[in-house]
Order: structure tokens, then C-alpha cells, then sequence
């Protein structure tokens, strides 16, 4: 059986919104690259694990084990320079217990291993006698990108893993110029993103953009979502509702009961029991859920909001809508 349900065509209230492309993008701190901070080999017996794209990790979790090669002012460098420094306070401690140096000689040597341990920490390596470093997720998130292969040989500066927060999202809209000015600190947005029907919302506004672009006369609006991790992708394309402030009053339609014919928005009318008229719209402000409507149909005119395309197809194959039952 089809769904199919008619309503009377009434009047509502709409926000002032404008119609703006966007993108879904990260949080400002969402998106981190792990790089190598010096020049190694990523042993393959000790990399087995290392996670792979897609793969979630927690904040601390260890990445990737570097055996670092020689080089001045290298790891392996540093970290002898870190033991040298633990002996040296070692034996300065012998010598202040037994009164041969001033206790000022061991606070100069305990400063002195804290830098080098600062160091060799900077650099992902640690204090406990191993020569190699561990690099860490420095957010919990899930694997974007890895490039690098096990066994094979790291340069410093070389990204090795891109980790993502799918936590939360941002929608940043290029808005029109000369009408960002007029967007409220509380604005609202809703929107639909590529290959989807779904209408999202917005949580509360972030930022209005003071720059404008001067190709396309736009500034960013950005704001954060209320649905985060839920359905978006980092990178999709958005098409955005935002309101401007201030509200109209004219006939509402529901989204689910206009079609576009090829570019021109339609609605399909009732005018008896399986008889409909196409009518041609012209809308007004549109909210991603429902439009008003300037010209095309009247007020309590039975309006299709289930089964339009139904209807639709019925009309061009020039049979009768039947089989569904109206509501």
C-alpha cells in the first residue's frame, strides 16, 4: 500500500533565514598530525601493533616505536646525556652527605638532569633506559591517515598518523556579505548534507567572520552542530538555512510536500477524491523542515505532504493515483 496523506494548506510563522552552502569541518584542536621529531627506523617487530585508519585510540596510547639513528644532537645523544647527568647527581649526593661539596652543587646537578629529562621527553623518548621513542596520540580519536610502512626509515618532520575527534562537529557556512551583519548572536541554523534527505540543527553559534572573500563576497559563519558523531563526515558539503533575525507570516508548507520538476518547485493539490492538480510554486523563506509559499496555492487547498512523487509519476503516465488511502 502507498503512503499518501493530503493536509489543508495554513498559515505560520517563519524565522527570516538565508540560504548558504557550507561544509562540515573538525573543531579547531579535532584534528592532529603526528609527526616524526627525528630521524629513525620504525622497527617492524615493534610497530606489529601500531594502529591502523579507522582504528579509535585514547589520549597517551603509543603510536608508533622509533629506533632513532645517529645524529648530532640526536636522541640517542640526548638520552646519554640524560644518564651521564643521573650519575653525576648520584655522586654529588655522596659528597654533600659526607660534607666535601656545598649542598648548592647538588641543586645545580638536579636542575640540570630535570632540563635533560625535559628534553628527551620533547623529543617522545623516555627516561627508563630504553633508546627508543615512543610517540603518543596526543587526543583520543580515531585513525584518518598513517604513512608510515614498519621497517621502514622515518625523516624528522615526516607526518606519520592523522588523528581525528569525531566527537563534535562544526558547520562553517559562506554566508553573503552584506547579510552576515545581520545574523544575531543566537542564530540557528538547519541544513542537509550531500546524499542525504536528513534535516540537522545547530547547537549555538561560534563565530561571524569580519574578512570578506573577495571572489565570492562571502564571510564564514561557523557553528557547532547538534548532532556530533552522529551522521557527518568531516569534509561533506552542506546546504544551510541560517537565520537573519526577525520573523514573516504566510502559508506553510511541509518540505516532504514540494518536489523539484526539473529545477521548478511544485506542489501537487487535491480536487477530489483520486483527481490532483500540479500546481507551480514560488517560495519565500525556507528552514530545511518547512517553506512558505508567496504564489501557488491557497489557504486550505488539500495539499499532498506523503506520496507527491507518487502522484507525480501517476500524472505523467497519465493513469489514476489509486491503491493509497488518504489522511
Amino acid at each position: 500500500m502507498i503512503l499518501f496523506a493530503v493536509q489543508a494548506a495554513c498559515e505560520g510563522e517563519f524565522h527570516r533565514t538565508v540560504t548558504a552552502a557550507g561544509e562540515i569541518v573538525p573543531p579547531d584542536g579535532a584534528l592532529v598530525q603526528v609527526s616524526a621529531l627525528v630521524e629513525g627506523i620504525a622497527p617492524a617487530e615493534g610497530n606489529r601493533d601500531a594502529p591502523s585508519v579507522g582504528e579509535a585510540v585514547r589520549q597517551g596510547q603509543v603510536l608508533v616505536v622509533l629506533a632513532p639513528t645517529a645524529q648530532e644532537g640526536g636522541f640517542a645523544q640526548a638520552r646519554g646525556r640524560v644518564e651521564r647527568l643521573e650519575r653525576e647527581v648520584e655522586r654529588t649526593e655522596r659528597l654533600v652527605e659526607v660534607g666535601a661539596i656545598p649542598s648548592r652543587r647538588l641543586e645545580e646537578a638536579r636542575h640540570d638532569l630535570e632540563i635533560a629529562r625535559a628534553e628527551v621527553d620533547a623529543m617522545g623518548g623516555t627516561t627508563d633506559g630504553s633508546y627508543q621513542l615512543s610517540l603518543r596520540a596526543p587526543i583520543s580519536g580515531v585513525i584518518a591517515e598513517r604513512s608510515f610502512v614498519p621497517g621502514g626509515r622515518v625523516e624528522p618532520g615526516e607526518p606519520l598518523f592523522t588523528i581525528v575527534d569525531v566527537t563534535m562537529a562544526w558547520l562553517r557556512v559562506q554566508v553573503p556579505a552584506s547579510t552576515a551583519s545581520s545574523i544575531p548572536d543566537d542564530a540557528q541554523a538547519t541544513f542537509t548534507v550531500e546524499d542525504s534527505d536528513h534535516v540537522f540543527g545547530t547547537a549555538r553559534l561560534l563565530s561571524i567572520g569580519s574578512i570578506i572573500n573577495p571572489r565570492t563576497r562571502t564571510v564564514p559563519v561557523v557553528f557547532e552542530t547538534e548532532a556530533p558523531g552522529g551522521g557527518l563526515t568531516f569534509g561533506q558539503l552542506a546546504q544551510a538555512a541560517v537565520s537573519t533575525g526577525g520573523s514573516v507570516t504566510g502559508i506553510v508548507l511541509p518540505s516532504s510536500a514540494i518536489l523539484d520538476d526539473n529545477g521548478t518547485m511544485v506542489a501537487y493539490v487535491q480536487t477530489g477524491g483520486e483527481t490532483f492538480e500540479r500546481r507551480v510554486l514560488t517560495l519565500g523563506v525556507r528552514d530545511g523542515l518547512r517553506a512558505q509559499v508567496l504564489a501557488g496555492v491557497d489557504l486550505g487547498e488539500m495539499i499532498v505532504t506523503t506520496g507527491a512523487y507518487q502522484v507525480r509519476l501517476a500524472s505523467l503516465s497519465g493513469g489514476d493515483f489509486a491503491g493509497a488511502h488518504a489522511h
